[in-house]
């Protein structure tokens, strides 16, 4: 009997034994796979922030390059307008373009000119204050030297800014087999073009730089065919860009490496950043951890690859966590549903947010709709009358070219003005996108002063501006910020509408230690102190019945905050203040 009772204990005992492991083996399996999971997730979250790196270094690096482009672009409009550009003119049209782009080197104004016109060009341009000028080329040993006899040449006879860009004046960009090309490609399709990487003419640090060339003919229009164009062609607007100028926001992390390539350059020659890498060609990157992504610019196609090495071996570096969920696996499957219901719920939230930003942006448009009437009468106005006089005098037999010419000017530039009221309110009406954007903070102030101008004006408001000229980039969506100073202009508008006295507001645009800052202030009758505190509250309002939604503030607020931002109001002397600050694009 005692046996037989000490084998059912070792039986009862061996299955609570098989049991327990079979709960310690499912248990270590759950928390292998969570710890996976919990891996995975951190490379994809690491992996994420390297792309958000790499995404804002892009998106700053093809604003450059866009305002290059517009740069240059502009001097054929120049040239449009005129068919004799004198230095002096060049010079101040030049200053205003790039005034505000200070990653461009230089734009400059490079003629054809024929072998048979060389002596007579080189001594009209000395004639025009160049005492020693003459068509140049590099030669073998990279020595400049006048330029060999050849059928037509391509010299750089204006440049802004010209100090020092000194040496570039006379060199013949077609003396260069690339440059050449690039013109050539110009010339024939009538669009803009980039060159592959150069070594400028005057550069003096470490840096490989790139040409913008885009072609003028003597017809403002692009002649049809290729033949037309290699004919007609007038010269080419150029802008001198330095690759390291354009790059200047990229990480300075040691971990951190960025390269650009051209993938449109012949191997070897496709590196455009940095200069001197070891890396020459795209297919040289064997790290895994990178972000590249294409741009299709100026006839080329740029990659631009973002790597950072600690994200190599993140399998070694982790096994430590890996171990520690082992023994937390439970309370991670809890965090998980709790984190995802939490996620869940946030997009719920972020999803009512923007339909109510929305309505309150519509809203705000309806409100403006008088303004934005009055905005387009007077340039409908300008067009009734210019054709009009062009009917009568065209009737009377009296019209001449030059007159309807510039009749017909005037009508377009009306009309242009008509299209961008038009388009700035169809882009406002649109919902915002989730991305994030650097912005200019005067420029979204100035566009929401474009679309209530008229309506201040016609309630006698006088506004005053003061924009700090250094004034930094915001990250933020700029229709949405647009949509908070539009809200703001509105209060200070009703609030002076129900006050005596001086009517003015003032919008400031600032920067200090804390960030960027603007400033809303009117002359108002401010706000009761005892109401301070809840202005901010969704559908509270002081108005009276059908004047106002209450969400005007309240959808301001939110929209600030969530661009990690404040906005505060306050009492002044004579009226209240309004001040919104953000922190700004280091």
């Amino acid at each position: 009997m005692i046996k037989r009772l000490n084998f059912l204990s070792q039986i009862m005992s061996y299955r609570a034994n098989l049991i327990f492991a079979i709960i310690i083996i499912l248990g270590l399996l759950l928390s292998c796979i969570s710890s996976y999971m919990l891996y995975n997730n951190e490379i994809e979250r690491k992996f994420s922030e390297l792309s958000q790196s790499a995404k804002f270094d892009n998106i700053i690096m093809k604003h450059t390059l866009e305002n290059t482009i517009e740069a240059v672009r502009s001097i054929t409009k120049l040239y449009g307008a005129s068919d004799y550009v004198s230095r002096m003119e060049f010079k101040r049209f030049s200053s205003v373009e790039i005034l505000y782009q200070k990653n461009i080197q230089a734009v400059s104004w490079v003629p054809r000119v024929n072998f048979s016109q060389r002596k007579r060009f080189e001594a009209t341009a000395r004639s025009d204050g160049l005492v020693n000028f003459s068509i140049t080329e590099k030669s073998k040993v990279g020595v400049i030297v006048n330029a060999d006899q050849r059928d037509e040449y391509y010299p750089v006879f204006y440049i802004y800014p010209s100090k020092g860009n000194e040496a570039a004046i006379g060199f013949d960009l077609a003396s260069n087999p690339s440059r050449l090309a690039t013109l050539n490609k110009a010339r024939d399709t009538g669009e803009l073009q980039f060159t592959p990487r150069l070594t400028l003419i005057q550069e003096a640090g470490n840096s490989y730089g790139i040409l913008v060339v885009l072609p003028i003919y003597n017809d403002i229009n692009i002649p049809k065919s290729i033949t037309d164009r290699q004919d007609e062609i007038k010269g080419f607007a150029t802008g001198v860009l330095r690759i390291s100028d354009i790059l200047l926001n990229r990480s300075k992390d040691a971990n951190s490496k960025s390269y650009v390539f051209d993938l449109s350059a012949n191997k070897g020659q496709q590196v455009l950043f940095p200069k001197g890498s070891d890396i020459q060609d795209l297919t040289d990157i064997r790290l895994e951890a990178c972000i590249k992504t294409a741009i299709e610019i100026g006839g080329r196609t740029w990659i631009s690859a973002h790597c950072d090495k600690r994200y190599f071996n993140l399998l070694k570096r982790h096994l430590t966590s890996v171990i520690v969920f082992l023994a937390l696996s439970i309370i991670t499957v809890i965090v998980a549903f709790y984190l995802r219901y939490a996620i869940q719920q946030e997009n719920e939230r972020k999803e009512a947010s923007a339909q109510i930003i929305q309505a309150s942006k519509l809203a705000t448009l309806g409100e403006m709709a008088t303004s934005v009437a009055h905005e387009l009468n007077q340039p409908l106005n300008v067009i009734r009358m210019a054709a009009g006089n062009s009917r009568r005098m065209i009737s009377k037999g009296t019209a001449t070219c030059e007159y309807l010419n510039a009749k017909l000017e005037r009508i377009e530039e009306q009309t242009a003005r008509a299209a961008v009221i038009i388009d700035h309110m169809r882009m406002f009406g649109r919902e915002a996108k989730e991305e994030v954007e650097p912005i200019n903070p005067r420029v979204v102030v100035t566009n929401a002063l474009g679309l209530m101008g008229e309506q201040l004006r016609l309630a006698d408001i006088e506004i005053v501006t003061e924009f700090s000229e250094d004034c930094l980039l915001i990250l933020g969506h700029s229709i949405q910020m647009e949509q908070v100073i539009l809200n703001l202009l509105t209060n200070a508008l009703d609030a002076i509408a129900e006050s005596e006295g001086e009517k003015k507001i003032t919008l400031r645009v600032f920067k200090d230690d804390k960030g960027v800052h603007i400033t809303a202030e009117d002359t108002g009758s401010g706000i009761p102190e005892d109401l301070l505190p809840r202005i901010f509250e969704p559908f509270y309002t002081t108005k009276e019945m059908g004047k106002g939604t209450g969400l005007g503030l309240s959808v301001s607020y939110g929209i600030i905050n969530d661009m990690n931002g404040t906005l505060v109001a306050d009492n002044i002397d004579g009226g209240a203040r309004f001040t919104i600050t953000l922190p700004r694009v280091s």
